[in-house]
């Protein structure tokens, strides 16, 4: 199939779902409502969707090309899963918690503790994402086409797997919350598991 009907029909998929699925306010969110942590998980997402967009951004200076090549786009990819997801916590904003930390606009606490989870969730779900897409390239070509709020509505504004922040119960995380298995002291390797 040609490039061009390939983009084409990408941004027909993404209007259809614009159109199709609503999102959820996630400043609005109500612990008695859905899920009590839908707004941290959204939050999550859009960060993931972030760290792929500097990534690809990253991946584009470093070889001062306009596109990556199929091979690129997927070390760029695969490299912001694989990173060390550290510094990250929630606090409360408004009522409702939020995820804190780098590159989300909120200062992570330094007394929540939870660093150790956080790490481990953010990059649970960052490669169950990645395990779900049709490929790293369409990413790519999402991230190409409309920037980061085209990846953030592809990851985070769909169904399934990508609806973290348009339904109000996006369920469990993903990945086993029992961390107790890890030391903090041990060098764990940060290398997502291939699915």
């Amino acid at each position: 199939m040609a490039p061009k009907r390939i983009f084409y029909l990408f941004k027909i998929f993404l209007v259809y779902f614009s159109l199709n699925f609503g999102s959820v306010n996630v400043g609005a969110t109500d612990a008695n409502e859905g899920d009590a942590e839908a707004a941290v998980k959204c939050d999550a997402c859009m960060l993931i969707a972030t760290k792929f967009s500097k990534s690809f951004s990253a991946a584009e200076e470093r070889i001062r090309s306009v596109r990556l090549s199929d091979q690129q786009s997927m070390e760029a990819t695969e490299s912001v899963c694989d990173s060390q997801w550290v510094n990250y916590s929630t606090v409360m904003v408004d009522g409702a918690m939020r995820l804190a930390g780098p590159d989300t606009g909120r200062e992570a606490s330094v007394l929540d503790g939870g660093d150790n989870v956080w790490s481990h969730r953010l990059q649970d779900l960052c490669d169950e994402l990645l395990a779900e897409v049709t490929s790293e390239r369409m990413l790519y070509e999402a991230w190409a086409s409309g920037g980061e709020d085209a990846l953030e509505h592809t990851l985070c504004r769909g169904v399934g797997t990508f609806s973290a922040c348009s339904s109000d119960n996006f369920g469990p995380w993903p990945g086993d919350d029992d961390y107790d298995d890890y030391d903090e002291n041990d060098d764990f390797d940060y290398v997502h598991d291939e699915f």
